[in-house]
């Protein structure tokens, strides 16, 4: 009997196609702005508080530091975002908005409510502040979960815009896809995978055969994505092009033996990690949240 759950019981899954389906939202409303959403979250929680330093962005954000520095760059080109090392501290990195970063924000901010709104029309604006709640809960950010009771999302004072990351549905589910992929990819290190990988292989493995295009829409990913996450597979000799018989056909992607063994390896650890993590936080709350970003990603 195969152990492994299909794909909606995996927790990192469920999120991460969440993260995604959301992502698409509020990039489509912020491209006016020539932002996308993580830049916005960026920024917004730079323009949020007084002193804002990499440090305090990158824990509250669930970003490492060499993902945060990558996603500052174009923001610094741009002359949106400035880093400064005051005093003699160089390991004291100050983030601070520049003026042409505020009006950029300022313009974002219509998108953004824009998104807001058209999420919560359709999944429901109690509902996704219920979803929030849970999803802090599940980060441990407490501050937000007591604070997303509010419904006033967008402060304006002296011509200055902030947005409430407690209320910022792309925020909360981006936050707990990266702390809960963390989670995975720790419980897969010794597997030598990472959970995008594992995910990839999963999904192909239960699949047997599958095109580029029907890996792209049961993960939820984009092309560029996946492309990334097939190249080390490849490399590795655990996926192969299955033989078509009309040239014009799709490609096709299947496990190789090694592929396979490597799979059936892998899930050990997968497993232990959805049972490490139903067990620190509730089997039945994991399926009630579960059920909800499904939701979510249907939206």
């Amino acid at each position: 009997m195969n152990r492994f759950p299909p794909p909606s019981k995996c927790n990192c899954f469920v999120l991460r196609h969440a993260a995604r389906k959301l992502t698409q939202i509020y990039d489509h409303h912020l491209t006016d702005a020539g932002m996308t959403a993580n830049q916005f979250t960026i920024i917004g929680k730079v323009a949020s508080v007084t002193t804002a330093t990499m440090g305090g962005v990158s824990e509250e954000l669930v970003m490492d530091r060499t993902t945060l520095l990558r996603a500052l760059k174009p923001l610094r080109r741009e002359m949106l975002i400035t880093i400064d090392t005051p005093g003699t501290d160089r390991r004291k990195h100050l983030l601070r908005l520049t003026e042409r970063g505020q009006r950029l924000f300022n313009a974002a901010c219509n998108g953004w409510c824009t998104a807001h709104a058209e999420f919560e029309d359709k999944y429901g604006a109690a509902r996704a502040t219920a979803l929030r709640n849970e999803l802090f809960f599940l980060t441990g950010q407490k501050d937000h979960h007591e604070s997303s009771k509010s419904h006033r999302v967008v402060h304006i004072h002296n011509n200055v815009t902030r947005v409430s990351l407690s209320s910022d549905n792309c925020f909360a589910v981006r936050q707990a896809a990266r702390f809960v992929s963390q989670m995975y990819d720790r419980g897969l290190v010794d597997a030598n995978l990472t959970i995008d990988q594992y995910s990839i292989l999963s999904r192909v493995h239960d699949a047997n055969e599958i095109t580029m295009r029907q890996l792209a829409e049961v993960t939820g990913a984009d092309r560029t994505t996946l492309v990334r996450g097939l190249q080390p597979l490849r490399i590795k000799g655990y996926l192969a092009n299955a033989h078509v018989s009309r040239p014009r056909e799709p490609q096709l992607f299947t496990l190789t033996a090694a592929g396979r063994t490597k799979f059936r390896s892998a899930r050990e650890y997968w497993l232990r990690t959805q049972e490490a993590f139903e067990h620190q936080f509730g089997r039945s709350w994991a399926a009630m949240l579960r059920e909800e970003l499904y939701a979510v990603a249907i939206a």
